[in-house]
């Protein structure tokens, strides 16, 4: 279910979802919390065409409304951005609602840069580390960092599309490679 569709004209190199925001595609799975031995990553590749920066477009990791994970592009917060919010409030967790990627000098990335983009979460029982790999050519060009712990209930659901099925004024993105596993720490 949700809006996106086979495209197989523009992949990465071949075939691609295409999504116009709004109602996300979604993947249902057993349940996993993140531990101190077992991290949970997801990693994902969304195509930007640098025409309008007013999208709303995510890769994420939910269950329910409970240990909300987002990464993508979205506006107003300065573009490629990142989300966890709905994590436990016992211990204290940083839920941070979409804070922005910063290029090496600690500024926001503002500039919008054409192409695939590889976005990379991984969770582990206190911590969420993300990172950003414009044009996705191996080359890690932002992270973002947070002390935040899973509620009990863990995630049970993979994500693309509108964030939270909001819409996309800005018009839809390309969405492939997108890989979800446990790490042994």
């Amino acid at each position: 279910a949700g809006l996106g569709t086979l495209d197989t004209v523009a992949g990465n190199p071949g075939q691609s979802a295409a999504h116009p925001g709004g109602t996300v595609n979604s993947r249902s799975f057993t349940p996993f919390t993140p531990t101190a031995t077992e991290h949970l990553r997801l990693t994902g590749q969304i195509f930007d065409d640098g025409l309008n920066n007013t999208k709303r477009l995510s890769i994420g990791l939910r269950n329910g409304a409970a240990n909300i994970i987002e990464m993508g592009l979205y506006t107003p917060v300065p573009y490629y951005s990142a989300r966890v919010i709905n994590f436990s409030s016992t211990p204290p967790s940083t839920n941070p609602n979409w804070v922005a990627f910063k290029d090496a000098g600690g500024s926001p990335l503002t500039q919008q840069v054409a192409g695939w983009h590889t976005f990379t979460v991984e969770i582990g029982d206190a911590t969420v580390d993300f990172s950003l790999d414009l044009n996705s050519n191996g080359s890690i060009d932002s992270t973002l960092s947070f002390v935040s712990t899973a509620t009990s209930v863990g995630f049970n659901n993979l994500r693309f599309g509108g964030p939270s099925d909001a819409t996309s004024g800005g018009g839809g993105a390309k969405f492939d490679n997108l890989r979800l596993e446990t790490i042994a720490v």
